[in-house]
């Protein structure tokens, strides 16, 4: 089964399966982890971004969806 993460505006960005993370208009293309609710690099490392429902944030909690992810997603 998997689930899907959107931005502030309902746009579907990415969809995750067994914690892995990948882009929505690629298809298979992996671009992190997440464990725990906390987003990793596929290199392991923290991203500081979380899972927050269907949504993520950054530290900060702030509801828009946090650059960062968006880079990663290839959208900015």
């Amino acid at each position: 089964m998997s689930d899907y993460i959107y931005d502030e505006n309902g746009k579907q960005l990415a969809w995750i399966e067994n914690g892995d993370i990948f882009v929505a208009a690629e298809g298979k293309r992996k671009i992190a982890t997440v464990r725990n609710g906390q987003l990793y690099s596929l290199q392991g490392d923290p991203l500081d971004l979380f899972l927050v429902g269907t949504g993520v944030v950054g530290l900060d909690g702030n509801s828009a969806t946090p650059a960062e992810f968006r880079k990663l997603c290839g959208i900015e």
